[in-house]
């Protein structure tokens, strides 16, 4: 029975000791946008995209074909970027008819992995009999993970850069959360947050 208690006890403890969690996922998203305040988004008529969204993964070697995003999550983001663009009054063209901007979306993600151990002193005695250095509860640790997800989307003016100058980027869109739950979550959630970035983004608004 003192063994049952202390066990209980031990459990309590160390489930106590694993820091709260969110409620709901979509609680972590963060969706962040900033533009270049001198540039004449008004002038400008025409924009393009791409088909799918590049996944950036950090190790691409010379020649190698980028990885994309899965079409179930990149399409949703091409478009809602589409649907706003077109709300504003811009007019989608393809990237070969020279488009006044372009929007160039990417995708990172990462998974982090947390370990959270209740405890460990150290002491003189040890079970057996006689004395010696000993650690009186070592416990497995508990493990958490979540993936974490980050959609970029930049918008260039093509025509804008300068001899040996790389091209400048007029408005940035980031959208960061965590990369958990059903596709249909993940999908809803894009969708919102894309919107909200538009949202936030009035001077891109033509009409």
């Amino acid at each position: 029975m003192k063994q049952l208690a202390y066990g209980l006890f031990i459990l309590l403890l160390f489930t106590g000791c694993i820091p709260e969690q969110p409620t709901y996922i979509d609680e972590l998203d963060l969706v962040y946008t900033n533009y270049t305040p001198d540039f004449n988004f008004f002038e400008k008529q025409t924009y393009a995209v791409p088909d799918s969204v590049v996944r950036y993964t950090g190790n691409l070697g010379e020649g190698d074909a980028p990885e994309m995003v899965k079409p179930i999550y990149g399409d949703a983001l091409i478009q809602k970027i589409k649907d706003n663009m077109n709300n504003f009054g811009w007019i989608e063209v393809g990237i070969g008819e020279d488009p006044d901007m372009v929007l160039l979306p990417i995708a990172f993600s990462s998974t982090t992995v947390n370990y959270y151990y209740p405890w460990y002193n150290w002491g003189w005695y040890y079970p057996g009999g006689g004395y010696g250095w000993y650690y009186p509860g070592y416990y497995p640790p508990a493990v958490t993970s979540y993936s974490t997800g980050t959609l970029l989307v930049q918008m260039i003016h093509p025509d804008g850069q300068e001899d040996g100058e790389s091209i400048p980027v007029h408005w940035v869109m980031v959208i960061d959360g965590l990369f958990e739950g059903s596709a249909s979550s993940i999908v809803n959630r894009i969708e919102r947050n894309t919107d909200q970035g538009f949202k936030q983004s009035p001077y891109l608004n033509k009409q």
